[in-house]
């Protein structure tokens, strides 16, 4: 069986969403881009569709048998790399 480590990572303003009043919204690459006036107003519907994702992903970590954790971008990414580490070790 294979075992695998999945990791899910976060910015701290992926959790908090503090944004409000006009925001754009953009990808990494700069490909895809949302423009929103009322950045408040997604609030709520967008940390509800987060915790669900999350669950998700908690939830497929455990019927497939695989290790899930969740790296925040404020803390170091030595913190994340040994969990990864340890958790491929554990199965290798």
């Amino acid at each position: 069986m294979k075992w695998e480590a999945k990791m899910q990572v976060l910015d701290p303003q992926e959790e908090a969403f503090p944004f409000d009043g006009r925001t754009i919204f953009q990808s990494m690459t700069g490909a895809v881009e949302h423009e929103t006036l009322k950045a408040g107003d997604l609030k709520q519907r967008y940390l509800d569709r987060l915790a669900e994702r999350k669950d998700e992903l908690v939830t497929l970590a455990r019927l497939t048998g695989w290790q899930f954790d969740t790296h925040h971008t404020n803390t170091s990414a030595n913190t994340a790399l040994m969990w990864l580490y340890r958790a491929l070790e554990r199965h290798a």
